[in-house]
């Protein structure tokens, strides 16, 4: 049986855990549009003829990014899993 003390920290590890979710999830949520920004933005430089070396690597840079922030995400709701 668990002591008082040891559900208490069980608690507030999980209440961090949670709020570190919250965070990731808010992140992951902006680099979602930020993927969509430049997306947008590369197919209006190929309509306008205009070179997309650029912006295609910082689309990668934000999908490696994005990739890892959806990592991060999957290692929390691990640690959440009874």
């Amino acid at each position: 049986m668990q002591s008082q003390h040891s559900r208490v920290e069980v608690v507030m590890d999980q209440t961090a855990l949670f709020d570190e979710l919250r965070r990731i999830e808010r992140e992951v949520v902006e680099g979602e549009r930020r993927l969509a920004e430049q997306e947008a933005l590369i197919v209006d430089l190929k309509r306008q003829g205009q070179d997309t070396a650029k912006a295609e690597a910082e689309l990668e840079r934000l999908r490696q990014d994005q990739r890892s922030r959806d990592q991060d995400r999957q290692r929390l709701l691990s640690r959440l899993q009874p």
